[in-house]
């Protein structure tokens, strides 16, 4: 059996970029056994895709982890690998694993391990990824990455009872998503703002669920916390949680809010209606690719006020 093995990137939204090519290789070539090596906190959320035959965790660090890895590999005997990724590891592993061809973008370094280089323009997207798609002869990759992924009922009733505990009506959830990488904080709005948005919701009988990776609880907690703001009953923090159930949690949401960051792609991809907050970044090369969406941009993101975002929000829910 024909298998190509697919190196994807680690950041959600990145990935999500990727789904159309492996949609694409399902449906025009089905006969091909596909393999997707990601990240650990990915695993969950190409499983809810449904596209791929078989996951390959990709090793954190370690010597003797990159061997076994290599060597597993090395077991699935591919016809090709396809990178989307464009690290160094992710072009030595390909290499020692005798995958060949090994296809990927050409940048200063990929000529010394990729047999195939095809060129990109930009920053990671979709029309770069679709680029190698093309290479394999595909005709019909999607255009977007919105309504590909599909939660099954099984796992929308486990998280149902889950959320009962947290006291979720899933007709008034709204999901604020403002957390961002630390080292961009030009992407990043002020806390104060966040908890006048939720205040304002509040008040129009929306509950407020807080969502973000583990290491941020505390900045979740500034914001629950602010009572010159918001009353903090009304404020759950969903922090820590598998993007499987935060995928489940935002599919059960009436709105989305965020700023430029994966949670925002998650969103889009599962068609949610959203307002998104952008800095210096370009939403028209990066953005999320949903219709439903409301884009604020300016350079400075906190010159963006609160107000503003208020009055967007009421295009969508009040």
């Amino acid at each position: 059996m024909e298998k190509i093995v697919f190196f994807h990137m680690n950041q959600i939204g990145d990935f999500l970029f990727s789904l159309p090519v492996l949609y694409a290789f399902k449906k025009e070539k089905p006969e091909i056994f596909l393999i997707s090596v990601v990240k650990k906190h990915l695993v969950p959320l190409i499983k809810l895709c449904g596209v791929v035959d078989r996951i390959i965790m990709r090793p954190s660090d370690g010597i003797l982890e990159s061997i076994r890895f290599v060597k597993a590999l090395r077991k699935e005997t591919p016809s090709a690998a396809i990178l989307f990724s464009e690290s160094y590891s992710s072009m030595l592993f390909s290499k020692f694993s005798n995958f060949y061809p090994r296809v990927g973008f050409k940048n200063s370094y990929s000529r010394f391990f990729l047999t195939n280089l095809v060129e990109r323009t930009g920053v990671p997207s979709l029309s770069n990824n679709k680029k190698l798609g093309e290479f394999f002869e595909l005709k019909q990759i999607p255009d977007t990455y919105c309504g590909l992924i599909n939660i099954p009922s099984n796992e929308i009733a486990r998280w149902l009872a889950q959320v009962e505990v947290l006291r979720l009506k899933a007709d008034n959830i709204v999901i604020l998503s403002p957390l961002g990488n630390p080292r961009r904080p030009e992407k990043i709005w002020n806390t104060d703002y966040w908890a006048a948005i939720s205040d304002f919701l509040i008040q129009h009988g929306m509950q407020m669920v807080l969502v973000g990776a583990k290491s941020g609880i505390k900045e979740l907690e500034k914001i629950k916390n602010n009572q010159k703001y918001s009353k903090n009953d009304k404020i759950i923090i969903y922090a820590g949680q598998s993007l499987k159930d935060v995928a489940i949690l935002i599919s059960r949401a009436k709105l989305f809010l965020g700023i430029d960051s994966g949670l925002v792609h998650l969103a889009s991809a599962l068609e949610k209606p959203m307002v998104v907050l952008y800095g210096p970044t370009d939403p028209e090369q990066i953005g999320p690719q949903h219709e439903k969406k409301i884009i604020l941009k300016k350079n400075k993101i906190d010159a963006i006020e609160p107000n503003e975002v208020i009055e967007n929000i009421k295009k969508i829910i009040i």
